[in-house]
C-alpha cells in the first residue's frame, strides 16, 4: 500500500473549494439550461460519459487500480451516486436554482439531524447549538 502525503496548505484547499463551488454552478445552470431542450436522462450520460475518460486518465496517472476489491460495494455506491443525480436534475427541472442550491447547502445540517436514528450517533449540547446556527444560516 502506497502512503499519500498531503499538501497542507489553507490556500489551496480554499482556493480548490472555490473552484469546486464555481464549477458546480456552471453545471447546475448548465443542466436548468440544457433541461428545456433534452431528458434528464441524456443529460446524466453525457455528464458521466464525459467524465469518464478523465478519471480513467486521472486513475491511470496516479497507479489507482480500475478494478476494486469490493466490486459490489463499489457498484452500491456508484447506484446511490446515479441516483443522486438524477434527482438533483430532474430538481433543477422542477424548480428554480435558488431553491436546489439551498437545500443542496443544508445537506450537511440535514445529515448531521438525520445521524442520531440512521446512524446511531449522538451529540451534546454544543453540537445541538450548531445545529440551529446552521439551519438559521441555510434560511
Amino acid at each position: 500500500m502506497r502512503v499519500v502525503r498531503l499538501n497542507m496548505d489553507p490556500r489551496r484547499g480554499v482556493l480548490l473549494m472555490t473552484c469546486s463551488s464555481l464549477l458546480f454552478a456552471l453545471m447546475a445552470a448548465g443542466v436548468k439550461f440544457l433541461g428545456t431542450r433534452f431528458p434528464v436522462a441524456e443529460i446524466a450520460f453525457f455528464r458521466s460519459a464525459l467524465a469518464l475518460p478523465l478519471l480513467v486518465a486521472f486513475a491511470h496517472y496516479k497507479h489507482i487500480p480500475l478494478w476494486p476489491r469490493r466490486p459490489y460495494l463499489v457498484l452500491l455506491r456508484a447506484s446511490l451516486g446515479m441516483t443522486a443525480m438524477f434527482c438533483w436534475f430532474f430538481a433543477l427541472q422542477s424548480t428554480t436554482l435558488v431553491t436546489v442550491t439551498l437545500i443542496a447547502r443544508a445537506q450537511p445540517v440535514l445529515v448531521t439531524l438525520l445521524s442520531p436514528y440512521v446512524l446511531g450517533e449522538r451529540g451534546d449540547r454544543r453540537s445541538t447549538w450548531a445545529l440551529v446556527a446552521g439551519m438559521l444560516g441555510t434560511i
